[in-house]
């Protein structure tokens, strides 16, 4: 069956985001609300607001993104789509931390869990849990935050999830790391980069290879974290995430530097040169003063 006008432009502007094409992915978005309008489609209208808050929020446009949430969420009262509702929900939570109202993230998100268990959505329940821990590491409160990743993991093993598992390890290798536990992190980071290799997620297969480079850097063991960034390196370029391979070279840059200074130095020319691609200027004025030193 042939897609709608509305569907295809969903699909374009996933596809200018994807590529991180903004003005075009908030257009066709845009567009994409107007067609579901045009068909009284109110729950396609509120996907494209939804999505179209999200990218809002991932640009860091706060107050634009909760009123196309709100917006969407004021399209789904009445409905019959408690799923999309919880979506929603979920998309507020994360705006409500961004803003740092941690409790009114706690209230949106302990909401939307409510409803995803009650649907049986174990997906759901598992991104609930996820973002939970975040909130309770953002109120510096490490004993929840890791009760909330050891059940993400539980439910995602529930579920035959391999990435969301590896997602949840990963959240709680970051803690044990904060507790100074390296070992404990080293355990989970390491299971979690099993799990993403059984996935097929490239992206979280380098950042947890990364991870597992600077916790050999932190354990002394350098020429483990030497090998451990390069392999990162080329994972993130593999699958052409030009700022993640960037970053990762910074910090074997800084690994070098004081070692290897040629090897520091084509880390950071190559850094240098991405991060002029991707318009990151912070890290850029980073790179430049650690090259300006070798």
């Amino acid at each position: 069956m042939p897609r709608s006008k509305a569907e295809t432009a969903l699909v374009e502007a996933e596809q200018h985001w994807a590529a991180g094409e903004i003005p075009p992915a908030r257009e066709a978005y845009r567009r994409a609300r107007l067609h579901f309008h045009e068909v009284d489609d109110k729950g396609g209208e509120a996907r494209s607001l939804a999505r179209l808050g999200e990218l809002e929020h991932r640009q860091g446009h706060l107050a634009q993104a909760r009123e196309l949430l709100a917006e969407a969420r004021a399209l789904l009262a009445g409905e019959a789509d408690a799923i999309a509702q919880a979506d929603i929900l979920v998309l507020l939570g994360e705006l409500d931390r961004s803003e740092k109202k941690l409790g009114d993230a706690r209230v949106a998100l302990e909401s939307a869990g409510r409803i995803y268990q009650g649907a049986g959505d174990i997906g759901g329940e598992i991104q609930v849990k996820l973002r939970l821990g975040w909130v309770a590491s953002s109120e510096g409160r490490e004993d929840m935050a890791l009760d909330a990743f050891k059940d993400a993991e539980k439910l995602a093993r529930q579920a035959g999830d391999d990435l969301a598992g590896g997602q949840a390890l990963m959240a709680l290798a970051d803690i044990e790391r904060r507790l100074n536990r390296l070992d404990l992190a080293h355990q989970a980071m390491a299971q979690a980069l099993t799990l993403f290799k059984t996935s097929g997620d490239v992206l979280d297969e380098a950042a947890a290879t990364a991870e597992l480079a600077t916790l050999a850097r932190d354990l002394g063991e350098r020429a483990q974290a030497v090998e451990g960034y390069q392999k990162s390196a080329h994972l993130f370029a593999a699958a052409g995430d030009l700022k993640g391979e960037a970053l990762v070279l910074l910090a074997l840059a800084r690994l070098e530097y004081g070692h290897d200074s040629m090897a520091a130095r084509r880390a950071a020319e190559h850094a240098v040169q991405l991060l002029e691609r991707v318009n990151d200027l912070d890290h850029l004025a980073q790179a430049k003063t650690l090259l300006a030193g070798l």
